[in-house]
């Protein structure tokens, strides 16, 4: 069996939910610092920092060995972008919103097959960071890597990882992750020929550099989009539990009322008696004041 490192027990630890994660963070600390060989390693383990809600909901999806396609379809979007290739970047981009919405649902069932439930603002930070993985390879790897700590977003072509994950960077991968013949095959950009003639035609070149940003900033605003039907979702969520707390007070109301109206009435018949009584009463005492 392999000698524990730092980066095998975080993608262990990083599987548990962020509200037990110290708990289990500190019980195997503790349980490598009775083992003088791993005492060190204990002390790196204890500092290992709890993931937030996002990163540990794309840890399990690394866990479960589900971004291999995902993260094969990024190396394919960089070739097609180094090469200017608007039609593959229009082509790829379209199966990068489908993996990356399915992802998202399959992420929110592992969470709550380990004991937790992944909200509306959390999924959004999940996909962000799933298509943050497919700009940059450096951001691939640590989404691979099963460590993150919190989520990514790519600002233009590049992802900031620093504080991202826990323990070393990894490498990225040297073959890009692309998808070959026992995945999905495709011809990506680094594979297309280049014009046999060799001509350097400047019209068409601006015509891929202007699709490529209009592509660009599609994914900007889809991103947008996602982030306010999130917000949107939360909002909903909210003035939903509110309806139903007015709903239940309103309910309570009624039948307080229904309870006094009650009340009120038997007052009132209890009073007509006493009225009653008191008109009698009179009479009685009328009658036995008459002369005889």
């Amino acid at each position: 069996m392999a000698a524990p490192t730092l980066e095998s027990i975080a993608r262990e630890l990083y599987t548990t939910r962020p509200e037990a994660f110290v708990a289990a963070r500190n019980a195997r600390a503790a349980e490598l610092a009775g083992d003088t060989g791993t005492k060190a390693l204990a002390a790196e383990v204890r500092r290992l920092p709890r993931p937030g809600p996002a990163a540990w909901a794309v840890d399990l999806l690394a866990a479960d060995d589900a971004l291999g396609e995902l993260l094969g379809l990024g190396a394919e979007l960089r070739d097609a972008q180094s090469a200017l290739d608007a039609a593959a970047l229009a082509r790829l981009g379209g199966e990068r919103r489908e993996l990356v919405a399915g992802l998202v649902r399959r992420a929110a069932d592992l969470a709550e097959t380990h004991g937790g439930v992944l909200r509306p603002a959390a999924a959004d930070e999940v996909s962000q960071t799933l298509q943050a993985a497919t700009t940059d390879a450096a951001a691939a790897a640590a989404v691979a890597s099963g460590r993150l700590v919190r989520p990514l977003e790519a600002v233009g072509l590049e992802v900031a990882l620093d504080g991202a994950i826990a323990g070393a960077l990894p490498e990225p991968d040297a073959s890009g992750g692309r998808r070959g013949p026992g995945g999905v095959p495709r011809a990506t950009a680094s594979t297309r020929g280049k014009p046999d003639d060799g001509t350097d035609d400047a019209a068409a070149l601006r015509a891929s550099r202007a699709a490529a940003a209009r592509v660009r900033e599609a994914e900007r605003e889809l991103r947008r989009a996602e982030a306010r039907l999130a917000r949107r979702r939360v909002a909903l969520d909210e003035l939903e539990e509110e309806q139903e707390r007015l709903e239940a007070r309103l309910a309570a109301v009624r039948e307080e009322s229904a309870a006094a109206g009650r009340t009120a009435a038997a007052a009132e018949r209890e009073r007509d008696r006493a009225d009653d009584a008191v008109h009698a009463a009179r009479g009685r005492l009328s009658g036995e004041g008459s002369p005889q």
